[in-house]
């Protein structure tokens, strides 16, 4: 009889050990950086970084902007980002888009995107009334601001400089798509990146916490 009772405390034992083992977190990805990712682990979200292990148990162990890799009880499994996350219904009401930004260490909030199809590097900037863009990149955009602009005059921190109006055909950040985007171009190099300013900010809702940028827009 000890026997048996030993030998059946091993098997339920090992049919716990099995069932643990085998039964995942639930992991979805919210956004991806390089060496970082946002992760919804059983409805709680975490910033891992590579190497980081939430309290779950899940670690990180590879991310950039398109896929990320996570690990537990020593298996890893290959993930990109959650359109369940991303896009999802509420009742009636319209799809919901969603981009994360993780701030850089000087606080920025640096996003890749495009403009009228063409890859460009965005700022987000909520001081920028319009979406500015400075005359090197409009070039390299095929943006014709001299033929197709209205000139005008662009106050900036350095004073008063001339620049273009011009209406932008789209203007995309993640999955967030915004049509007809007034612009404006401005004469020399500055500045560095596209500042996402408030003519495409205000189609969207914006928020930010613990270094994270949240912009999130309606289809």
């Amino acid at each position: 009889m000890k026997s048996l009772i030993i030998k059946l405390s091993v098997f339920y034992w090992l049919v716990f050990y099995s069932y643990h083992v085998s039964a995942w977190p639930t992991v979805e990805i919210l956004a991806l950086f390089n060496e970082k990712a946002v992760l919804l682990i059983n409805g709680t979200q975490h910033l891992l970084r590579v190497g980081d292990a939430s309290p779950e148990g899940v670690k990180l162990v590879f991310a950039d902007p398109k896929s990320a890799k996570v690990e537990w009880t020593g298996v890893q499994r290959s993930l990109r980002l959650s359109r369940k996350i991303s896009d999802s219904y509420v009742g009636q009401n319209p799809i919901r888009r969603q981009v994360m930004i993780q701030s850089n260490m000087n606080g920025q909030y640096l996003t890749p995107g495009s403009i009228d199809g063409n890859e460009v590097s965005f700022l987000v900037d909520t001081g920028a009334n319009v979406v500015a863009i400075n005359a090197n990149a409009a070039a390299r955009l095929g943006i014709d601001y001299l033929a197709e602009g209205t000139e005008t005059v662009v106050t900036t921190a350095g004073g008063l400089i001339k620049g273009y109006k011009i209406m932008l055909g789209s203007v995309d950040v993640g999955n967030i798509t915004v049509n007809n985007v007034l612009a404006v171009v401005i004469e020399g190099a500055y500045p560095s990146h596209v500042l996402l300013g408030m003519t495409f900010l205000k189609h969207v809702e914006l928020r930010e916490a613990k270094g994270v940028m949240t912009l999130e827009g309606l289809l």
